[in-house]
């Protein structure tokens, strides 16, 4: 996965925007139906602001909502949070992670990831039937 990743991210920011935007979206936009695009993780951000900056050329930027979601803090360095943040709403999946992206100058909104708390909670010890 991560052999040749550079190259990858290369080939990955060049053809996604424009296969998403012509591909996916584009007859689901001029058909004036809401598009809803959601990149995760850092090495989807510039993807993302790059198709943002395609449907504002196609004028349909408006019909479309962009999301961008964090569940770590790995590749945070490698983002531009400015442009990331004029192109998506910019997620996250706990508070903790919320805080964390503070520190980057970013306020995102909070997402839970689906899992209940009665799962996370402490499991009451039981003794075992002898």
């Amino acid at each position: 996965m991560y052999d040749g990743e550079e190259d990858k991210l290369g080939d990955f920011t060049e053809c996604v925007p424009p296969f998403v935007v012509d591909r996916i979206a584009r007859a689901a936009l001029e058909a004036g139906r809401l598009v809803v695009i959601m990149g995760e993780e850092w090495q989807t951000a510039a993807e993302l602001s790059r198709i943002a900056d395609q449907l504002r050329c196609l004028g349909r930027h408006e019909l479309a909502v962009l999301l961008w979601n964090a569940n770590n803090t790995t590749g945070f360095h490698r983002i531009d949070w400015g442009r990331l943040a004029s192109a998506a709403t910019i997620t996250t999946v706990s508070s903790y992670m919320k805080h964390l992206m503070w520190g980057w100058g970013v306020n995102p909104l909070v997402i839970p990831n689906g899992i209940p708390r009665r799962l996370v909670a402490p499991v009451e010890r039981v003794s075992a039937p002898s």
